[in-house]
């Protein structure tokens, strides 16, 4: 399974991809995203995310009826 990872730099900031890898559950993948992007105190936070998961839009035009 591929799984996604967000990270947040500085407390405050917006979460950036950090990456994507393979790992067979939620606990690797968890231990995958610390070992990478928290052992040397370079991310905050983490957000380790199925890539199924995402949701993908492939047309983002919001039509008129949302115009004010």
């Amino acid at each position: 399974m591929i799984w996604e990872f967000f990270r947040q730099q500085r407390e405050g900031q917006p979460f950036q991809h950090g990456g994507s890898l393979e790992a067979p559950n939620r606990d690797f993948a968890e231990a995958y995203a610390a070992e990478f992007y928290g052992r040397r105190a370079e991310s905050v936070a983490l957000w380790v995310v199925p890539r199924e998961a995402i949701l993908e839009i492939d047309e983002p035009y919001v039509a008129d009826v949302f115009d004010r």
